[in-house]
């Protein structure tokens, strides 16, 4: 549960920042192919360490474990949100007509927040259904 706390804290910092940098300032972002590749070689390091962690959840029926491959699933698909971000600011150097792209980084960053408060939502309802003893729905 506290985990769930923690990722919806880290989302709405995560949220705020990038609705202020869409409206107050627009942050520099260097996007060099050292971007792309820390991110890619991220998420196959996630999508490893979620596969084992999900076996050996399954395994020993451990919801702490669950959270964990969770947690990486979750940071799968936020890198996969920030490389998108990314490649439009990349776009908006590249293609002048298209500088509102430039603000992509800032729009992937609601997007990641928007990933993680759901990720963290349901895990957050597991984990409570599980204190309760409630009933499985069938």
């Amino acid at each position: 549960m506290f985990e769930t706390v923690l990722l919806l804290a880290t989302c709405a910092w995560i949220a705020r920042e990038a609705v202020h940098r869409l409206l107050h300032h627009r942050g520099d972002v260097e996007v060099t192919l050292w971007s792309f590749a820390v991110m890619l070689t991220s998420m196959a390091i996630d999508a490893s360490r979620s596969r084992v962690l999900s076996r050996t959840a399954k395994k020993y029926n451990s919801q702490a474990l669950e959270a964990d491959a969770l947690h990486f699933q979750t940071d799968i698909w936020s890198s996969a949100v920030v490389i998108v971000g990314l490649a439009a600011v990349k776009a908006g150097e590249w293609f002048p007509r298209l500088a509102f792209l430039n603000a992509g980084d800032a729009v992937a960053a609601l997007g990641v927040s928007v990933v993680v408060a759901w990720v963290s939502w349901r895990l957050g309802r597991r984990t409570v259904d599980a204190l309760l003893d409630s009933a499985p729905a069938a």
